[in-house]
């Protein structure tokens, strides 16, 4: 991503509507799965944010457990060092460096789309995860969407659903849930992108 559009994030991730959503749905997801799961106490559970960003996510999922933020971007961890001290590694998604079976929870949030080989990344994440752990991903919708802010953000790919589906279950996931997250805003947003 961009250097300007990491400033950009580091600024607005606290208060502007997509990134307060998103982290409130990472909260009650994650919720109902420590609950449905009889999961440990908060302490033991191991979480893992790749592609952790400037870091806002990340004080939402330590109320959880112990959490790691990885990103490939050294700015983007400098930012995160800025919201509070946290656990970080220069990482790629591909190449966690973790034990395999040694994570609880894996969120990544719009992140497959900034990678090339995303299969490979769903695939280190199964690795990576304990058997019958959670995996939370989201990535930008509908290739027709595509527009100049794709592009500031360095994505590579918009997702169909039947791709993103696709590549989570050639690596070995079981898919609860596989959603919109703004579905009531794709006709305005779309309206805006066609203007």
């Amino acid at each position: 991503m961009r250097a300007s559009e990491l400033e950009k994030m580091f600024h607005l991730e606290d208060t502007y509507w997509w990134f307060v959503a998103r982290r409130i749905m990472v909260r009650d997801l994650l919720a109902q799965h420590l609950r449905r799961s009889g999961a440990r106490p908060a302490p033991r559970i191991r979480i893992l944010d790749v592609g952790c960003g400037t870091g806002a996510t990340l004080k939402v999922l330590a109320q959880s457990g112990a959490v790691t933020g990885l990103d490939s971007s050294r700015a983007a961890l400098d930012y995160s060092r800025q919201r509070g001290r946290w656990q970080l590694a220069l990482a790629r998604g591909e190449e966690l460096p973790i034990a395999s079976g040694s994570v609880d929870v894996i969120v990544a949030l719009d992140l497959l789309e900034h990678i090339a080989d995303d299969g490979a990344a769903a695939a280190e994440f199964a690795r990576a995860l304990r058997p019958g752990g959670l995996l939370l991903v989201t990535v930008p919708a509908l290739s027709w969407l595509w527009s100049q802010h794709d592009e500031a953000l360095d994505h590579l790919r918009r997702y169909q659903a039947a791709r993103l589906r696709h590549i989570l279950e050639q690596a070995g996931f079981h898919i609860e849930r596989l959603s919109p997250l703004i579905f009531l805003l794709l006709a305005p947003i779309a309206v805006l992108r066609w203007v």
